[in-house]
């Protein structure tokens, strides 16, 4: 997730080897997702308490939600990428800052959901739902970034404002999932924590 976004804006690489990186991650992490949820499903079957039980379907949950964010990588993420690249839309070094602080938040927020399910971490948990504060204020400066940019006479304006859009709106949602997996070790009888976790809602991007 950090090179599908991160590296192209900072250069890195260039486009095309961007999209090939990105497509040759999502396959190992098909795999390994198929491969987590197999031994999950074999543990299953044992014997095992009512606390190992409710653990294993919190795993398979959180599993699910990191498929889901390597399904939007490879499906979204990269189809952007390969729309800037037909339409040769190139992003600004100013909407490039503002968006890579938001993508930033989001890695934080992603890997440190990572740690509190492999860890059973709730400080790590915990400090996903804290989180929610600063990506609402990187959301709302994007945003407000984006109203600004829309203005601007420049070749393929609009096209690129889509793009940019669509971005955040897919950032939100890889937020939405790493949150989801943070959930699964919060207590459910923590109902605050729980509602802390509720996802951002969805606007349309305007193409």
């Amino acid at each position: 997730f950090r090179l599908s976004v991160s590296e192209l804006f900072k250069g890195g690489y260039d486009l095309k080897e961007g999209i090939e990186i990105a497509k040759s991650i999502e396959d190992k992490i098909d795999l390994l997702h198929d491969q987590i949820i197999f031994y999950l499903g074999q543990l299953s079957k044992k014997k095992l308490s009512d606390q190992q039980s409710k653990e294993i379907a919190e795993l398979m949950r959180a599993t699910n939600d990191l498929e889901r964010i390597g399904d939007l990588i490879e499906t979204d993420l990269i189809a952007l990428a390969e729309k800037c690249k037909a339409q040769n839309i190139q992003i600004s070094e100013e909407t490039k800052e503002v968006l890579l602080k938001l993508h930033d938040v989001v890695c934080r927020a992603l890997y440190t959901a990572l740690n509190a399910v492999t860890g059973n971490d709730l400080d790590a948990a915990q400090s996903v739902r804290v989180m929610k504060a600063e990506i609402r204020q990187q959301i709302s400066a994007a945003e407000d970034h984006q109203a600004q940019r829309l203005v601007v006479h420049e070749p393929l304006r609009l096209p690129t404002y889509a793009v940019e859009i669509e971005l955040i709106e897919k950032l939100k949602r890889i937020y939405d999932y790493a949150s989801q997996m943070a959930k699964s070790v919060i207590p459910k009888s923590n109902p605050e924590s729980q509602k802390e976790n509720e996802p951002f809602p969805i606007t349309q991007s305007k193409d």
